[in-house]
């Protein structure tokens, strides 16, 4: 029993900083929010995946763009 008091007084504690941290950066504590409508869909195939990455991870774009120069040396 005391894991589970220990486990919710430190999800209150998180709550509590996730809301110091809002109203830091937004300026203004959170007000009825609501949970944003995300149409997820996920890619067909593991090459689908890969290729949509590659298109639209700035992260595998800057690696692709990296070793192209370095090729082009």
């Amino acid at each position: 029993a005391s894991a589970a008091m220990s486990g919710r007084i430190q999800a209150e504690g998180a709550l509590s900083e996730s809301r110091a941290a809002f109203t830091r950066v937004i300026g203004s504590a959170p007000d009825k929010l609501e949970k944003p409508l995300v149409k997820l869909t996920l890619p067909q195939s593991l090459d689908m995946a890969i290729e949509a990455a590659r298109q639209n991870n700035p992260s595998v774009i800057a690696a692709i763009n990296g070793k192209e120069s370095a090729l082009a040396l």
